[in-house]
């Protein structure tokens, strides 16, 4: 891990060392029980971090088992985001298996790859929910610049992240495409009154806020953020042979809060990212002031009925607003979602679920020329799923139709077969499609500037993925593991005709083959001592036969070691990326004026210690990029700085100090 650098060669050597790591942890462990005093000041529950009992919700909208849910998951807990540190919730996800963060400083932070998908500006291809709501949706182009959602939102109140890697249309509907990431936050009795304040590089200020109460059967839990820094500095050469530095500047203020009251909920969340990001041409590049404005309110209903039915409602709103000084064009969303879920047994063996789901879609674009008129349209979607459960196999079958007003309809069905061979051994095998509806960007868009039209197509079809995942799995008292094999067919993917410069218009054209394999694991050992590891391999060709197409590394290795003491504990994260791929596929003629992209590791270290006799006083150290990488990833398409090869993404150490009080 200490190289600075990890060569194709080694990195087998580094995933033999996980594999290795992880069969000593069957020795170490055994079934030996957690011996962690009670009275722990700072006590990070070990059973929580491998999950082994913790159940999941988001492939089946219903608590089951990790191991038995008809989706591949990876959780990562409260615990081990205190155990390993972050800035923000980018940071979090890019330490989960199959997310690719794709920060080129270009359109702001973050964009997400799942499983090598092409990351764009839009993030419409992975879906995220907050406590199973939508949370990032909008009805412009799907996703419209997800920073509001992963830098602002307040770390302490998050119990778990649940990542399902594939399709989640059948559930959830259009976006849920390549992956559905499930923000879950805390109740009133796991969150602390608390406040923190922090200092670190580059002039970075941080405060978070955290409150709790509950009175009867009302729960109502707060946490807000403030995050604000200069930035990293970084420089990129122009076509022009010039030489651009400046520093990457952000501030992030974020808020959630929920309420609960018998069987009616509340959730709340507002984010706003004010960015420096990179802007211009190559030949005369610029710093632009971005912004993106989000916010979320939810409310609901659900009720568990004697019979083990249980019903669910949901109506949410969610408003969003992006701003570009460069252009001077904002962006307005203000989209609702209705939804109403019911499930329960049918008999001791089977198990119903079926759902239905209307979304408003509304918005318009303030700019000194139209863009697109104003909108609003209505997708409807209806939705069943059913299980039939033996006393070691389970199959679900599901399907959902959903149509877009202007649009034909279309069924997504899912297939799942999981099969326990032992206790603790057992199988999955997966079938899913999922799609995402066209938006009113490629269908209604009609733009002129100089001699360049753009325009839309009404009569788009939405983009289809079908996935199919085998994965074995084992899972037994402080270890768990899984081998995953994926492969999955996009087809009629929208995308920008610009075969005439003069005359651009959107299409359904493109077409994506991702195969691949995930292995992960995570372990506890000596009572004290914790493991996470996975490694991820995927090759992608396009319809052109064109390999890695998307550019994403074909290789990526996560690992991270914990000790948790009394009062005290130490986390390290490596994430190892290998190289990216050259830009020169999606444009023959770019111009090499800046680094390659090379290979790289982004190590961070978190440190944290509590003080019992100060009233619980906590300190806390984090350290991220302790090899000083330089980092240069490969220009999009969609980036007005395609013509040249890359653009900078991460430069220098960071530092930052912390300090908790309670109150």
């Amino acid at each position: 891990i200490g190289a600075s650098r990890m060569t194709r060669t080694s990195a087998p050597l580094y995933l033999l060392f996980c594999l290795l790591s992880s069969y000593s942890a069957t020795i170490f462990s055994g079934s030996t029980e957690q011996n962690i005093p009670e009275d722990a000041l700072f006590e990070l529950s070990l059973d929580q971090l491998v999950n082994i009992n913790v159940n999941v919700v988001t492939p089946s909208k219903t608590k089951e088992k990790l191991s038995q849910s008809p989706g591949i998951v990876s959780v990562f807990t409260d615990e081990e985001i205190a155990l390993f540190g972050a800035r923000d919730l980018g940071e979090v996800l890019s330490r989960i298996t199959g997310i690719q963060p794709y920060d080129s400083l270009n359109a702001g932070r973050f964009r997400l790859a799942v499983r090598g998908d092409q990351p764009s500006p839009n993030n419409n291809h992975v879906l995220m929910l907050l406590n199973g709501t939508p949370f990032n949706r909008e009805s412009y182009t799907g996703g419209l610049w997800t920073q509001a959602n992963l830098l602002t939102v307040p770390l302490t109140i998050i119990k778990r992240i649940e990542v399902s890697r594939g399709p989640g249309s059948v559930l959830y509907g259009t976006n849920a495409f390549s992956g559905v990431v499930n923000i879950i936050t805390k109740g009133s009795d796991e969150l602390d009154d608390e406040v923190t304040v922090g200092y670190g590089s580059d002039n970075t200020k941080a405060v978070d806020v955290t409150y709790a109460h509950s009175a009867g059967d009302l729960h109502i839990t707060a946490a807000g953020r403030y995050f604000e820094t200069d930035g990293w500095d970084f420089k990129t050469n122009t076509t022009l042979g010039d030489t651009f530095s400046d520093s990457a500047g952000a501030r992030t203020p974020g808020f959630i809060a929920t309420a609960r009251f018998k069987d009616f909920y509340l959730a709340a969340s507002y984010g706003k990212a004010d960015q420096e990001v990179f802007a211009g041409i190559p030949a005369v590049p610029s710093l632009d002031d971005f912004d993106s404005e989000k916010f979320f309110l939810d409310l609901g209903y659900e009720h568990n009925f004697d019979n083990d039915w249980h019903v669910k409602t949901s109506a949410s709103y969610v408003t969003g607003r992006a701003n570009t000084a460069e252009t001077n064009t904002t962006y307005n969303t203000g989209d609702t979602h209705l939804e109403v879920t019911t499930q329960g047994p049918l008999t001791d063996k089977f198990h119903l679920m079926v759902g239905g789901s209307v979304d408003i879609f509304s918005g318009d674009v303030d700019a000194a020329t139209e863009v697109v008129p104003d909108w609003t349209e209505y997708l409807y979607g209806i939705y069943g799923q059913i299980e039939y459960r033996l006393p070691k196999t389970k199959f679900v079958v599901g399907a959902q139709y959903n149509k877009l007003e202007s649009i034909e309809g279309n069924l997504v069905p899912r297939l799942a077969l999981i099969h326990n061979f032992t206790d603790h051994f057992g199988f999955k095998a997966l079938y899913g499609e999922a799609f995402r509806a066209p938006y009113v960007a490629e269908r209604e868009v009609n733009l002129s500037f100089g001699p360049i039209t753009i325009t839309g197509d009404p009569d788009l079809s939405p983009e289809l993925v079908t996935t199919y995942d085998l994965q074995l799995f084992y899972e037994k008292d402080q270890f768990q593991a899984s081998v995953t094999w994926f492969r999955s067919e996009q087809e009629d993917l929208i995308a920008q005709n610009t075969s005439d410069p003069l005359n651009q218009f959107f299409e359904n054209k493109g077409e994506f083959v991702f195969e691949g394999f995930e292995i992960e694991s995570k372990f506890t050992f000596n009572n004290n001592w914790y493991f996470v590891g996975s490694y991820s391999y995927q090759t992608n060709e396009n319809d052109n036969n064109v390999d890695d197409f998307t550019l994403q590394p074909n290789s990526i290795v996560k690992a991270g070691l914990g000790y948790t003491g009394k009062d005290w504990s130490l986390g390290i994260f490596d994430t190892y990326f290998d190289s990216y791929h050259d830009n020169i596929a999606i444009n023959p003629l770019r111009t090499e004026i800046n680094p390659r992209s090379e290979s790289y590791h982004n190590l961070s270290i978190n440190a944290s210690i509590t003080f019992p006799k100060l009233h619980n006083v906590k300190l806390t150290a984090y350290m991220d990029n302790l090899l000083d990488e330089d980092v240069y990833l490969p220009a999009q398409a969609s980036s007005p700085f395609s013509t040249q090869n890359t653009l900078p993404s991460q430069s220098g150490r960071f530092f930052m100090l912390g300090i908790t009080v309670p109150f």
